[in-house]
């Protein structure tokens, strides 16, 4: 590991009587901004855990199945965390999707490809226009807390 000296400026901070100023080491988490696709190869770590090769199932998907997937991936959800006034993205397998922003005809397309994709156990509703991925198929950086609430809607 690499270490380098780094000094702290001369700065009055105003601390008041009976008060003092700590500081400490802190690792800052680097989470990635992509998500890694699912390979097919069983994980030991999780029981009940079923491997899905996303581009297998991709390269075998109807229109219908391969719109919808898009819709939800256009609104997968990035929720920003500021840590030490640095910006990081938690990446989560969940979207919401907003059906009175479509037409009848793609609510139908949605519908469609929801279904199939949910009999292949690729995508659940966790409640009207809420969904969630299967983390098998589009492995989140958190994935262990995902999969478990995967794993626990119908």
């Amino acid at each position: 590991m690499e270490e380098s000296n780094k000094t702290i400026a001369n700065i009055p901070l105003n601390v008041p009587e009976g008060m003092s100023v700590e500081s400490k080491l802190v690792k800052i988490e680097q989470i990635p901004r992509y998500y890694k696709l699912g390979n097919g190869v069983k994980n030991t770590f999780m029981k009940n855990h079923t491997p899905i090769d996303a581009i297998t199932e991709m390269s075998n998907m109807s229109p219908q199945e391969l719109w919808t997937l898009k819709k939800i991936r256009d609104n997968l959800k990035l929720i920003e965390d500021k840590i030490h006034e640095q910006v990081k993205y938690r990446t989560s397998c969940k979207a919401v999707v907003i059906n009175s922003e479509m037409t009848n005809a793609e609510k139908q397309k949605f519908k469609t490809g929801y279904k199939r994709l949910h009999e292949k156990n690729i995508l659940k509703r966790i409640k009207r226009q809420h969904y969630m991925l299967n983390p098998d198929f589009l492995v989140p950086y958190y994935y262990k807390q995902e999969k478990e609430e995967f794993d626990k809607l119908n």
